[in-house]
Order: structure tokens, then sequence, then C-alpha cells
């Protein structure tokens, strides 16, 4: 097997070369141009462009997408089993997107959690989860601009509803 000498080291508009490829200044890609990495280009392989005003990055499958920007930030909808953002490492849990205005916590590739925000009217209230510090209670409570929020638990199945007990016996 034939060795490979290192590449030429090359420096434009600069002395001072410490990669292969040092750039002194701005380097500019023609309209529709992308960068490239890795060696494959066109459909494979990670890049950068901007694609009229919107900086999109590409995926190794040659996917395009809008690059996370300071101004906001988008993940896929993803699965359950893929969430579109997920922790590195374990990349079955992590939030995805499972219908329209809902958004679901998978933990091992199970939905564990669901907010939904489906409904016809428009929402003023919302759930508040607080933690709490030593010696004290966390809280599950009612939040919003509505005077009057109640709290409705729906069980599913039997209906039973219980406190401190995983096998209730009673409908509330």
């Amino acid at each position: 097997m034939a060795t490979r000498s290192p590449p030429a080291k090359i420096g434009i508009g600069t002395a001072t070369i410490n990669h292969t490829l040092d750039v002194y200044g701005n380097v500019g890609i023609k309209t529709s141009g992308y960068i490239n990495f890795r060696s494959t280009d066109g459909t494979t392989g990670y890049g950068i462009r901007d694609n009229g005003g919107t900086i999109e990055c590409k995926n190794s499958g040659g996917s395009w997408a809008a690059c996370q920007g300071s101004s906001s930030a988008a993940f896929a909808a993803g699965t359950v089993s893929a969430p579109g953002l997920y922790v590195t490492g374990d990349t079955n849990t992590g939030l995805y997107q499972a219908a329209a205005d809902t958004l679901s916590i998978t933990a091992g590739g199970k939905e564990i959690a669901r907010f939904d925000n489906s409904a016809t009217a428009s929402f003023v209230n919302y759930f508040d989860f607080a933690g709490s510090i030593t010696g004290n209670n966390i809280t599950l409570s009612a939040a919003g601009s509505d005077t009057d929020i109640g709290i409705a638990i729906l069980p599913k199945g039997a209906g039973n509803v219980g406190i401190g007990t995983a096998t209730p016996t009673r409908k509330g």
C-alpha cells in the first residue's frame, strides 16, 4: 500500500500558515454553491450553504435544513423512537411532535408525556410545574389569566383514582 505525504500548506493573504489552507479575509462562494465536508459532493456528505438568505446545513443523508441560529432553534418533528431533539448518546430519549400543536417527551422510545394545545379555543390557562427548596412541597397547579381555573383528571380504563396507591379501587 502506497503512503501519502501530507498535503502542502497554502496561505492566501497571510504568511502565517497553520492549516492545509489559511485564508486572511473573506471567502466567496457562487450562488447555489456550498461548502461540502467529506469526500462526496452532491446528495451525501455534510455541508453548509446560503439558500436565499437562510443558512442551511446538510446532514450525512443529503437533506438540507435551516441551521440553528441565534434568533430561533427548530428541530424535526421526529417519532417516539427517534425524537427530533434527542440526548447525545441516547437517541430514543428526547422531544418530538406526535401531532400538530403538541409536544411530547419520549424516554427509551416510549412516550411518557404529551403537552397538547389542539383545542379550538384560545388558551389563557396552563399548568404550572414548580420545584421546591428543601422541606417544601413541589407544586402542580393551574395558572393563567382566568380567575376560575380547575384541574380535571380524566382516568382511562376502569376510571379509578387513588392517591398513594398503585391500585386504586374507587372512582374518586
